[in-house]
């Protein structure tokens, strides 16, 4: 099966969007690690990162064949949630 083209935008961040091509059978929490780096962001103990796709959340485990729509892109927003402690 063919890669997916991935594009994953981050609203707080600037510049350009992470692109990159990935197979059917990759979890999206390596396409958030990546993305992560792109935009220079680390893990931190008081927030919370994830993706989105159609406003709606995305499991780390969720391959991006098993997301729905179009099987040839995919397009998440990461997202940081801050955790209240």
């Amino acid at each position: 099966m063919k890669e997916i083209e991935v594009t994953v935008t981050f609203p707080l961040a600037q510049g350009q969007p992470f692109h990159t091509k990935e197979a059917p059978e990759t979890p999206a929490g390596i396409v958030r690690a990546a993305a992560m780096a792109h935009f220079g962001i680390q893990e931190e103990a008081n927030s919370t990162y994830y993706l989105t796709h159609g406003g709606s959340r995305v499991d780390d485990s969720t391959t991006l064949a098993d997301i729905p729509g179009e099987s040839k892109s995919v397009k998440f927003t990461l997202v940081k949630e801050l955790v209240q402690g």
